[in-house]
Protein backbone atom coordinates (compact mmCIF):
# COMPACT_ATOMS: atom_id res chain seq x y z
CA UNK A 1 0.00 0.00 0.00
CA UNK A 2 3.08 2.29 -0.98
CA UNK A 3 0.44 4.46 -3.41
CA UNK A 4 -0.51 7.39 -2.64
CA UNK A 5 -3.99 6.92 -3.79
CA UNK A 6 -4.38 3.62 -2.15
CA UNK A 7 -3.57 5.42 1.22
CA UNK A 8 -6.60 8.44 0.05
CA UNK A 9 -8.73 5.73 -0.81
CA UNK A 10 -8.46 3.42 2.66
CA UNK A 11 -8.56 7.00 4.49
CA UNK A 12 -11.47 8.51 3.11
CA UNK A 13 -13.72 4.77 3.34
CA UNK A 14 -12.41 4.70 6.75
CA UNK A 15 -13.86 8.33 7.67
CA UNK A 16 -17.36 7.19 5.69
CA UNK A 17 -17.23 4.23 7.99
CA UNK A 18 -17.07 6.24 11.10
CA UNK A 19 -19.09 9.09 9.99
CA UNK A 20 -21.96 6.53 9.00
CA UNK A 21 -21.74 4.97 12.46
CA UNK A 22 -21.72 8.28 14.11
CA UNK A 23 -24.72 9.02 12.24
CA UNK A 24 -26.50 5.51 13.12
CA UNK A 25 -25.54 6.14 16.76
CA UNK A 26 -27.25 9.58 16.82
CA UNK A 27 -30.76 8.46 15.10
CA UNK A 28 -30.82 5.48 17.48
CA UNK A 29 -30.34 8.20 20.74
CA UNK A 30 -33.27 10.65 18.99
CA UNK A 31 -35.81 7.58 18.47
CA UNK A 32 -34.95 6.61 21.68
CA UNK A 33 -35.83 9.43 23.57
CA UNK A 34 -38.67 9.86 21.52
CA UNK A 35 -40.22 6.83 22.63
CA UNK A 36 -39.06 6.65 26.27
CA UNK A 37 -42.12 6.66 28.59
CA UNK A 38 -42.57 9.79 30.66
CA UNK A 39 -43.38 10.70 33.81
CA UNK A 40 -44.49 14.00 33.83
CA UNK A 41 -47.00 13.85 37.09
CA UNK A 42 -46.52 17.06 39.17
CA UNK A 43 -44.41 19.49 36.49
CA UNK A 44 -46.14 22.21 35.22
CA UNK A 45 -46.09 23.94 31.86
CA UNK A 46 -47.80 23.03 28.52
CA UNK A 47 -44.17 23.20 26.44
CA UNK A 48 -41.44 21.56 28.76
CA UNK A 49 -37.72 21.96 26.98
CA UNK A 50 -35.06 19.10 28.84
CA UNK A 51 -31.64 20.43 28.10
CA UNK A 52 -27.97 19.90 29.93
CA UNK A 53 -25.01 22.90 30.22
CA UNK A 54 -22.75 20.78 28.50
CA UNK A 55 -25.32 20.62 25.23
CA UNK A 56 -24.40 22.65 22.14
CA UNK A 57 -27.45 21.39 20.08
CA UNK A 58 -29.65 22.38 23.29
CA UNK A 59 -28.54 25.72 22.38
CA UNK A 60 -29.71 25.16 18.80
CA UNK A 61 -33.53 24.25 19.80
CA UNK A 62 -33.63 26.63 22.11
CA UNK A 63 -32.59 29.85 20.00
CA UNK A 64 -35.11 28.49 17.80
CA UNK A 65 -38.18 28.11 20.41
CA UNK A 66 -37.00 31.34 21.14
CA UNK A 67 -37.15 33.57 17.37
CA UNK A 68 -40.44 31.66 17.65
CA UNK A 69 -41.75 33.21 20.59
CA UNK A 70 -42.44 30.18 22.58
CA UNK A 71 -43.32 30.10 25.97
CA UNK A 72 -41.38 26.80 27.67
CA UNK A 73 -40.30 25.34 31.02
CA UNK A 74 -36.57 24.57 30.56
CA UNK A 75 -35.29 21.73 32.86
CA UNK A 76 -31.70 21.32 32.88
CA UNK A 77 -30.00 18.27 34.07
CA UNK A 78 -27.09 20.19 35.37
CA UNK A 79 -29.32 21.64 37.65
CA UNK A 80 -31.50 18.67 38.63
CA UNK A 81 -30.38 15.54 37.37
CA UNK A 82 -32.79 13.84 39.78
CA UNK A 83 -35.48 15.25 37.97
CA UNK A 84 -34.37 14.15 34.29
CA UNK A 85 -33.91 10.48 35.79
CA UNK A 86 -37.15 10.53 37.67
CA UNK A 87 -39.42 11.69 34.63
CA UNK A 88 -37.11 9.02 32.26
CA UNK A 89 -35.54 11.22 29.98
CA UNK A 90 -32.37 9.53 28.57
CA UNK A 91 -31.13 12.27 26.12
CA UNK A 92 -31.17 16.49 25.38
CA UNK A 93 -32.59 18.20 24.05
CA UNK A 94 -35.93 16.66 24.42
CA UNK A 95 -38.88 18.89 23.78
CA UNK A 96 -42.09 17.74 25.10
CA UNK A 97 -45.67 19.50 24.08
CA UNK A 98 -48.96 18.93 26.26
CA UNK A 99 -52.80 19.27 25.91
CA UNK A 100 -54.53 21.59 28.80
CA UNK A 101 -55.33 18.01 30.76
CA UNK A 102 -51.53 17.34 30.44
CA UNK A 103 -51.03 14.35 28.13
CA UNK A 104 -48.21 14.56 25.56
CA UNK A 105 -49.19 15.69 22.19
CA UNK A 106 -45.87 15.85 20.74
CA UNK A 107 -42.30 15.32 21.37
CA UNK A 108 -39.21 16.16 19.49
CA UNK A 109 -35.95 14.52 20.36
CA UNK A 110 -32.78 16.02 19.31
CA UNK A 111 -32.02 19.16 17.08
CA UNK A 112 -35.17 20.17 15.12
CA UNK A 113 -35.62 22.29 12.61
CA UNK A 114 -37.87 26.03 13.19
CA UNK A 115 -40.35 23.83 10.90
CA UNK A 116 -40.67 21.04 13.12
CA UNK A 117 -40.59 22.82 16.14
CA UNK A 118 -43.60 25.59 15.26
CA UNK A 119 -45.52 22.09 13.95
CA UNK A 120 -45.05 20.54 17.72
CA UNK A 121 -45.94 23.67 18.75
CA UNK A 122 -49.08 24.20 16.66
CA UNK A 123 -50.50 21.28 19.10
CA UNK A 124 -51.14 24.47 21.70
CA UNK A 125 -53.67 26.01 19.83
Amino acid sequence: MSEPWVRAVVTIAGVGVVLLVAYLGRRRERRDAAGTPLRLDGIQGRVLFFTDAACARCDLVRDRLDSLGAAFAEIAYNHEPDLHLAIGVTGVPLLVVRDGAGAVVDRVAGVASERRIRRALSHLV
